[in-house]
């Protein structure tokens, strides 16, 4: 019966493959159905393989890393960051999610560089602007000496 499957296949090949849109829409089910069963290890091969089938949308490079976030997989999150960021260095949602996730992570100068990068692209959100506030004074608390009290 393989045999005979690899022959029809080969022959009818144009007939049997789902075209690139049928697969996007199965895919992009398949993502929504696992996520709302809470069916993170679904969710990120259908992700997986929207990025895949679409490289240059940054919106399913971004469905990752939140995933993974979701998960508090923080690094596996940055890693997903940052491999959207390369198919749209400017999306000030992908900037702002990065920097959460240093945040999380306590990497209060790199928070700090994407949220300023992210407030250049959208400077109306006050959020960002709060996050930013946020991460610089962690920065400069986590790197200004603290005073040593000796007794006299």
């Amino acid at each position: 019966m393989r045999k005979a499957w690899d022959a029809l296949r080969a022959k009818f090949q144009h007939d049997i493959t789902p075209s690139p849109e049928r697969m996007l829409a199965w895919h992009q089910r398949g993502a929504d159905e696992c996520e709302q069963n809470k069916q993170w290890v679904g969710v990120l091969l259908h992700a997986e393989r929207l990025a895949e089938l679409e490289p240059k949308s940054w919106e399913h490079r971004a469905a990752a890393p939140a995933r993974f976030a979701a998960l508090e997989r923080w690094q596996d999150a940055a890693a997903e960051y940052r491999k959207a960021l390369d198919v749209d260095p400017d999306r000030g949602e992908l900037l702002a999610g990065i920097a959460r996730v240093e945040i999380e992570l306590e990497m209060w100068q790199s928070a700090s560089e994407w949220l300023n990068r992210a407030v250049r692209v959208t400077p109306d959100d006050r959020d960002l602007w709060a996050l930013r506030g946020r991460a610089q004074a962690n920065w400069a608390s986590s790197t200004t000496p603290r005073p040593i009290w000796t007794k006299a």
